[in-house]
Order: C-alpha cells, then sequence, then structure tokens
C-alpha cells in the first residue's frame, strides 16, 4: 500500500503517484499479475480509472462492471473476453459494492470460490487483474481469500482531495432497503439522504456515460424518485422514474425483474395524480413481467397485482380489470 502522505504531499499528489505507479506496474507485468485499487469514494474512483487507462495504449484495458451477483469470477471474466475483438492486456474490476454488503462479504460464494481455485488464474487468465474497491471490501476480502489476496503484485489508496473530504455515501447505503424501510426513516434523516443522492448523482453524471456504471445511476434515480414520490413532490420524481426504467430497459432488458420494478414504481406515480390511463399498462406490463420472470406467487408479482387491482378500485370500477386478470389466472 502507498506509504502514508508525507506533511508536504498533498492527496493530488499521492494519488497522482500511485496511478503511475499502477500504470508502470501493468505496462511491466508480463502474464497474470493482481492489483488492488482502494478508493471509498466510487465516482471518484472512475475518474481515476479514467486516468490511468488514458495513460495506457489503445486497448489496453477492458472495464468490467460486476453490479450483479456472479457465481464464477473466473468464467465471467473470460467469457467478457470472449466477447471482445482485440484481447486486452488489462482488466479493471470494479461495481462490486452494488451487491456485496460490508456484513455478507465472508458469505458471499463468489469470493470464497476465488480463494478455492486461486492457483488456475494464472493459467487460464494471462492478463493484469485490477479490483478497484472500497476499503471495507479489500479488508473483507484479504479475510474471506487470503491466499488469493497474497499474490497480488501492488495496492494503492486514493484519497479524494480536500475540496471532496466529505465522503460522499456509497451507492449502496443510499439505495439499500425497500420502499416501506425508506419511508419508516425520520423525515429529516430522508432529506439528508436526497441531498446525499443528489450529489452522487450529480458526479456520476459528470463522468462520460461509456465510462460510467449505469446501473448503479439507475439505483440512484430510483431511490431519489421514491424520497420525492414520499414528500408528494410527484413532478420532481417523474423524470427520474423514466430514466431509470430507460437505463433497465437497455441494460438489463425489457423483461428483467428490475425492469418490472421501474414499471411499478411509475405506474404508482401516475395513479396518485389520477393518471389512470398511463397507469394502466404500466402495471399490466410489470405484472406479465414478473409472473414470467418469477412465477405467480412471488411477492413481488403478488404486490404489482395487488396495486393493479387498487388502480381500478380507485376508479370505482372494481371489475374493469376483469378479462386481463382472469386471462392472467389462465395462463
Amino acid at each position: 500500500m502507498n506509504s502514508p502522505n508525507s506533511p508536504e504531499e498533498t492527496p493530488e499528489e499521492s494519488n497522482a503517484q500511485g496511478i503511475r505507479r499502477l500504470v508502470r506496474g501493468l505496462q511491466l507485468a508480463k502474464g497474470f499479475a493482481l492489483y488492488f485499487v482502494i478508493c471509498n469514494d466510487c465516482p471518484f474512483a472512475l475518474k481515476q480509472m479514467e486516468l490511468a487507462e488514458a495513460a495506457l495504449p489503445p486497448n489496453y484495458v477492458l472495464r468490467v462492471s460486476i453490479t450483479q451477483p456472479i457465481e464464477s469470477l473466473r468464467e465471467y471474466l473470460l467469457e467478457r473476453i470472449h466477447q471482445e475483438e482485440h484481447p486486452p492486456r488489462a482488466l479493471f474490476l470494479y461495481g462490486l459494492e452494488s451487491w456485496i454488503a460490508k456484513d455478507k462479504v465472508v458469505e458471499t460464494d463468489m469470493i470464497l470460490r476465488i480463494n478455492a481455485i486461486r492457483n488456475s488464474f494464472a493459467a487460464t487468465l494471462p492478463y493484469c487483474l485490477v479490483f478497484w474497491l472500497p476499503e471495507y471490501l479489500y479488508l473483507a476480502m484479504l479475510r474471506a481469500a487470503p491466499d488469493f489476496c497474497s499474490i497480488r503484485s501492488g495496492i494503492y489508496q486514493l484519497t479524494p482531495p480536500a475540496s471532496q473530504a466529505k465522503e460522499i455515501p456509497t451507492t449502496q447505503s443510499l439505495t439499500s432497503g425497500n420502499y416501506t424501510e425508506l419511508m419508516g426513516i425520520p423525515l429529516e434523516e430522508r432529506k439528508e439522504r436526497l441531498q446525499d443522492l443528489t450529489a452522487l448523482l450529480a458526479e456520476y453524471q459528470s463522468i462520460e456515460e461509456d465510462s460510467r456504471d449505469l446501473l448503479a445511476e439507475a439505483r440512484i434515480l430510483q431511490r431519489s424518485g421514491d424520497l420525492y414520490y414520499g414528500f408528494g413532490q410527484y413532478e420532481e420524481a417523474e423524470p427520474l422514474y423514466l430514466r431509470a426504467l430507460s437505463i433497465r430497459e437497455k441494460q438489463l432488458g425489457a423483461e428483467h425483474p428490475d425492469t418490472a420494478n421501474s414499471l411499478n414504481n411509475l405506474a404508482l406515480l401516475y395513479r396518485v395524480q389520477g393518471k389512470y390511463a398511463e397507469a394502466e399498462p404500466l402495471y399490466q406490463k410489470a405484472i406479465i413481467i414478473a409472473k414470467k420472470a418469477l412465477g405467480k406467487q412471488h411477492p413481488d408479482t403478488q404486490l404489482y397485482l395487488n396495486n393493479y387491482k387498487a388502480l381500478w378500485w380507485k376508479q370505482g370500477n372494481p371489475q374493469g380489470a376483469e378479462a386481463f386478470l382472469k386471462a392472467w389466472e389462465e395462463e
């Protein structure tokens, strides 16, 4: 790990030195090599990632965003590399904190499997692997996968400059929990969380779209919309919900459960505003997707179904959805 800053060394200088050392290590490495870059500010880490990539030749780096649970890191990376026209020399791995919570690292099968098959990485992945992680995840990996971490070639600590000294809360901490849990938070804390989410979203959107984690951005948009919805600020919530839905449809597909969740939330927003005609097709899409992806009895499927029924009760016409519901039950 980088040595502590000297009194004369600023965070900017320390970060620049760390990136230079990383780049130099990647240029000299032959075959498999393992590096860790530790930074608790995700948007800042993405910007530093851009600097490191820019210092290397074109097609040298392949960025791999891992924001959804995977079983085998090795197989996942091999599949990604196979999709590339030009094989990279280095893989930048990031986004693990999106789904690996602080208290769940040692229980994560992917990390345990990394440690078990550590010796096969050099034989099957002759590339430089660079993990970009928050400190809690790196320390937990040291405990859960000590043998794998022991073969590292370098560790670099990045610190936001003094102007960013107030750490921006992680995407995971700000977007965790469901809507009911969110509304159980005291009002002042919800207002503060919305401010943090707004700042985090601005940081993400200051980065080129091709370089940022769009699924994390969708979660920020969704949760910001939830807060505005809870405050009764529906006009502010709508564009956030729409943008989150658009990202999920493009990144995950039209039939993914997260897409169904966005459809349901947007339908709820329209329902409370009395826009029943706009809400109905969204509910129907959400129900169909959830039934196909999760099953009839899944809690999400049942939630969307109940919300759809409530739409018709709201209009004083509980039989209005009868044809759709009958067809849904018969399928």
